[in-house]
């Protein structure tokens, strides 16, 4: 067991000194005088050691990695052209930035077996009614594919779930089943959409740790100018 002794300090102001181990499971132990303390990285401030450690465990660095809740999702060249568009359409941008991760994983040029084209997958003829000219310029497809949305949803009264299923499968399809229609690449469309939509709307942490010239470890929600963040190793 590769353990340290130094001084874990906490974000609620309690310290706690002893052997300090960098758990592979994520968490860090704490082994004092009567047992053994475990916390979770978001708990902790910074840890100081006495002797300077030779590195932190790749089995810890490597499982914090893995935890999606602990870092921001990656934004996008299309974020603000989201955010302006769908708030003069009013539409939540979040709800079409994840529309647009499924449809095209954020690619202009995304082209579907089917034919749909563009950012948000908008088929030729539906794109020339919807008064799109260009289907792979940003925007427009962008105002398109939100148009369409809009239409969905008010054709079946603002349920999302209907109105995503028509918005893949079209509407006749959800109009026939009365529900999500019965396919599986619909089915697993819907789920995708939902699934990033509560992901974006989610209040992502996004926690860095580094170690200093004196080798403390310092958990932080900012970069730090001239230290390296041991997780983007």
């Amino acid at each position: 067991l590769l353990s340290y002794h130094g001084r874990i300090y906490l974000r609620n102001g309690n310290i706690f000194d002893g052997d300090i181990h960098f758990s592979s499971r994520g968490v860090v132990e704490v082994y004092i005088l009567n047992g053994k303390l475990e916390f979770d990285p978001l708990r902790i401030d910074r840890v100081v050691f006495i002797e300077r450690p030779e590195k932190i465990d790749e089995g810890f660095l490597e499982s914090l990695k893995k935890r999606k809740d602990l870092f921001v999702e990656e934004d996008t060249e299309f974020d603000e052209l989201i955010r302006r568009v769908a708030k003069e359409e009013g539409v939540d941008p979040l709800l079409v930035k994840a529309i647009m991760k499924v449809e095209s994983d954020f690619n202009i040029y995304a082209v579907s077996r089917k034919g749909a084209r563009g950012l948000m997958q908008l088929m030729p003829h539906t794109a020339r009614k919807l008064g799109v000219g260009d289907i792979y310029d940003p925007e427009e497809n962008l105002r398109g594919g939100i148009t369409y949305l809009k239409k969905m949803l008010e054709k079946f009264k603002g349920d999302l779930i209907l109105a995503l299923a028509a918005y893949n499968a079209g509407p006749l399809a959800v109009e026939k089943y009365k529900n999500i229609p019965p396919y599986q690449e619909t089915r697993r469309y819907v789920r995708k959409v939902l699934e990033y939509y509560r992901r974006y709307k989610r209040k992502r942490i996004s926690l860095k740790i580094f170690m200093d010239e004196n080798g403390s470890i310092i958990f932080s929600f900012k970069n730090l100018k001239g230290f390296k963040d041991l997780l983007s190793e």
